[in-house]
């Protein structure tokens, strides 16, 4: 899937066409790629709109701080969809018919999320909302994970490089814990495993869809006129939507082959919404739109 995702996002930039504009202005869009340019004269033309492009989101952080998000958001909407039927078949032996009712239920989640975003907006500011949104999405991502598995996975490493043929507690502890590396997978928080997952899926998902509202609404509001060429706020969407869905997937299969595959599969998402924490806050005047 990552690579039909890397795909449709080298063919987009490359070969995407502005259509022809019945009140477009002459002269104003000379290096949109047109119907009939060779690859040579497109490619071109999407370098110097590129070069243009820079220095249009440069003078705008807030901008890019939107596009961002909107990247990471794509991000995990993909992780969750993708990782559901490896994860629920994995630890708990449910087949494609539960992850497809999993995934099925989440869509009724839509529209209690966009409730929450109506009734907060009435009464905070949108950049506000954005940050609680993080800052929720970054705990139920913490949540998900299979502490009782990264617990054996470090006791594992500990007492693999330590010398326990003299202690018979250290003994027995290594040996319960490679009797559980030895399993099909480890086990998944003391046995609450399904509880833990399904409600943690579900605060995730509510999570993005909130941003999603909040950051769609900011970016709009942010978008610097220039952007009315080649590079336009739609294409943009589109193109930093794919990226994120690429690096999802490349996400999901890294982490497939791995023990504790919950783990893996969701802690990698940390440092990429921290980044993101970090430019909301560090932008965050910009955002008072």
């Amino acid at each position: 899937m990552a690579f039909l995702w890397l795909i449709q996002l080298i063919s987009l930039v490359f070969f995407f066409t502005e259509p022809e504009r019945i009140n477009i202005v002459v002269g104003t869009d000379a290096n949109i790629p047109r119907n009939g340019d060779s690859i040579w004269t497109s490619f071109f033309s999407v370098h110097q709109a590129l070069l243009g492009l820079f220095d249009i989101l440069f003078s705008n952080q807030a901008f890019v701080v939107t596009l961002f998000l909107f990247s990471f958001i794509e991000l995990v909407g993909e992780v969750l969809i993708s990782s559901c039927s490896m994860i629920v078949l994995r630890y708990f032996d449910w087949h494609g018919s539960r992850a497809g009712l999993i995934l099925a239920s989440l869509g009724g989640l839509v529209l209690p999320a966009h409730f929450i975003v109506e009734h907060a907006s009435r009464r905070f500011p949108e950049r506000v909302i954005l940050r609680a949104s993080i800052f929720f999405v970054l705990c139920s991502i913490f949540a998900i994970c299979n502490f009782e598995g990264l617990i054996l996975d470090i006791a594992g490493a500990i007492l693999n490089s330590e010398d326990t043929k003299h202690n018979k507690e250290l003994k027995k502890l290594k040996k319960e814990v490679n009797e559980a590396m030895v399993q099909e997978e480890f086990p998944y928080d003391w046995g609450a495993g399904v509880y833990v997952y399904l409600t943690s899926l579900s605060a995730i998902f509510i999570g993005t869809i909130v941003m999603e509202g909040v950051n769609t609404s900011l970016m709009s509001k942010s978008a610097p006129k220039e952007l009315d060429g080649f590079f336009n706020m739609g294409l943009l969407a589109t193109l930093v939507g794919s990226i994120g869905r690429v690096v999802g997937d490349s996400v999901f299969v890294g982490s497939a082959p791995l023990h504790d595959f919950v783990s893996v599969t969701f802690l990698p998402l940390v440092p990429l919404i921290a980044v993101g924490y970090w430019l909301l806050k560090r932008n965050y005047n910009d955002l008072l739109i």
